[in-house]
């Protein structure tokens, strides 16, 4: 009988605890603010020592890991809600701005002071524009640069596709234009980093230029910390999509499982050997180690739970309202950039898949990587009492030192990508895309709508979450480019050329068309 002890990468990406501040919403700034300040400082405070207390359980009575939880995270109510009534009384444009950035400050301020900064992360810099932009969310998307800009570890999102409302080509556009302006800034602050903002990241980047003989040039991207959606989840542990949706509870746990390492240890373990193999015995092999994955994953969760209602009752005399369904265990698997020693990536989804006996990226990667999604979700449904968030799993380019690798071989084009997210992803992630210099603002933004709306077209027609999370840069297309920030996850990866010099493909009449894609004929399910 497999043990926790017998997996040999377990961890959890983050431990997430969800806040809901609807009731907060007030029209006056000021008041709002101190109110977001108090619960925020009563609620993480307890999660601290509740994750703490479960953490030290886990590890010294349960036979856990030493150091298995990569991240605390926290999600917050959707800022364009939270915000919508104060800005209603403000009536001048940079006011409300403002308005937005410091509510953003307090809620960024208020976690950290509590958490820290390293290893957190704030989602919640959240718009619901599936149905259109109205002039709160114009301002709300003309505000988030600058939201970025000035807080520590706060993520945003944007929902603009649905599979019920289709997809709205206005929101896609707006958001473009913020990713595009949020790339300027990026260039500007990658053009002048320090030999101190270098400093951690020195020994990955020596490594990247022993293995692949590259000089990888740093980048800072605040656009690692934005996501674009179709039907967002509202109780994603993951960011940087991660908010607390309006209908979720006061408080919630929601975990995320790093598990790529376990899936290539399982196949592995079947497919050792140069004889052929059985397709029935790696499933089974994948499901006995990720169940014993998702069963510590939902203990855990339920651990900390239990502790968050002792340790109110203790510190604040009342107990918090949260039971075990107040949240979910994600079924997503989470990769990172890790390799050993020789440069071998050690937690790679790419290489677990590359282990059936396909080159990741090429003719059969696909059905290989269904195959092995379906797979770990059938392990988990079982495993857990709820599961949720996105659920599916992610094929990050820079995260994934894998996926790096395969485009670095030229194995994996940016057609293919997109192509995989049909079967099993959750979008096209953190992949590094050349802006080059003679491109406009305006020109990327086209090309831009045009790649984020064919994504969503993929999500809301197949029914499913995708998203989109780009990371522009003016590094030429095969290079190397190392992306700093980000609690030292992001990673690194060679620069695509997408084609965004072709001006004369950019679907400039189509993404500036107003209204909507209906959904699909199939959405009508009522």
């Amino acid at each position: 009988m497999l043990e926790i002890k017998d997996l040999k990468s377990f961890k959890l990406r983050t431990v997430t605890v969800g806040v809901n501040l609807l009731d907060r919403i007030d029209s006056d700034w000021e008041t709002m603010w101190g109110h977001i300040k108090e619960d925020l400082s009563v609620v993480i405070s307890v999660f601290k020592e509740a994750v703490d207390a479960a953490y030290e359980e886990a590890v010294n009575v349960h036979g856990f890991p030493a150091e298995f939880i990569q991240t605390r995270r926290v999600t917050i109510t959707p800022l364009d809600l939270l915000t919508r009534a104060a800005l209603r009384y403000t009536k001048d444009e940079g006011a409300q701005i403002e308005g937005i950035v410091k509510t953003a400050k307090v809620v960024d301020d208020t976690i950290t002071e509590i958490l820290g900064s390293e290893g957190v992360f704030i989602g919640g810099i959240s718009s619901l524009a599936h149905k259109g932009l109205n002039e709160s969310n114009r301002i709300f998307f003309k505000a988030v640069p600058e939201v970025l800009k000035n807080t520590k570890v706060m993520n945003a999102s944007f929902n603009v596709a649905s599979f019920k409302h289709g997809i709205d080509l206005e929101s896609i556009m707006a958001v473009s234009l913020t990713i595009a302006e949020i790339a300027q800034a990026d260039r500007e602050k990658s053009a002048n980093l320090t030999e101190e903002d270098l400093k951690p990241y020195l020994p990955k980047i020596e490594m990247i230029k022993r293995i692949y003989k590259v000089d990888p040039q740093p980048f800072w991207s605040n656009n690692a910390r934005l996501a674009v959606f179709n039907d967002a989840p509202t109780d994603n542990p993951f960011m940087a999509g991660g908010f607390q949706g309006p209908g979720e509870p006061e408080i919630s746990v929601n975990i995320g499982i790093n598990g790529a390492g376990i899936i290539e240890q399982a196949i592995l373990e079947i497919v050792k050997t140069e004889r052929s193999y059985v397709l029935a015995d790696v499933i089974q092999n994948i499901k006995n180690y990720m169940a014993v994955a998702y069963e510590h994953a939902e203990f855990f969760k339920r651990l900390v739970i239990q502790n968050l209602r002792k340790i109110s009752k203790e510190k604040l005399g009342y107990e918090f309202d949260i039971e075990d369904k107040d949240g979910i265990v994600d079924l997503s698997i989470a990769a990172s950039d890790d390799r050993d020693n020789a440069g071998v990536p050690t937690n790679s989804f790419a290489r677990a898949i590359e282990q059936l006996g396909v080159k990741f990226g090429h003719h059969g990667s696909l059905a290989a990587l269904a195959l092995v999604i379906d797979t770990v979700k059938k392990a988990g449904v079982f495993k857990v009492s709820y599961y949720g968030g996105l659920s599916g799993t992610f094929i990050p380019v820079s995260e994934d030192a894998g996926m790096a690798h395969v485009v670095h071989e030229g194995a994996l084009d940016f057609n293919k990508y997109m192509a995989m997210t049909a079967v099993c992803s959750v979008g096209i992630d953190m992949f590094p895309v050349y802006w080059p210099d003679s491109v406009s603002k305006e020109e990327f933004a086209y090309h831009l709508a045009g790649l984020i709306a064919d994504q969503m077209a993929i999500g809301v027609f197949t029914g499913k979450t995708t998203s989109v999370r780009i990371l522009p840069v003016n590094i030429e297309p095969g290079r190397w480019v190392y992306f700093l920030g980000g609690a030292g996850l992001l990673g690194a990866a060679p620069v695509w050329d997408i084609g965004i010099e072709k001006r004369a493909f950019a679907p400039v009449k189509f993404v500036t068309a107003k209204g909507r894609i209906p959904a699909p004929i199939f959405s009508l399910k009522n």
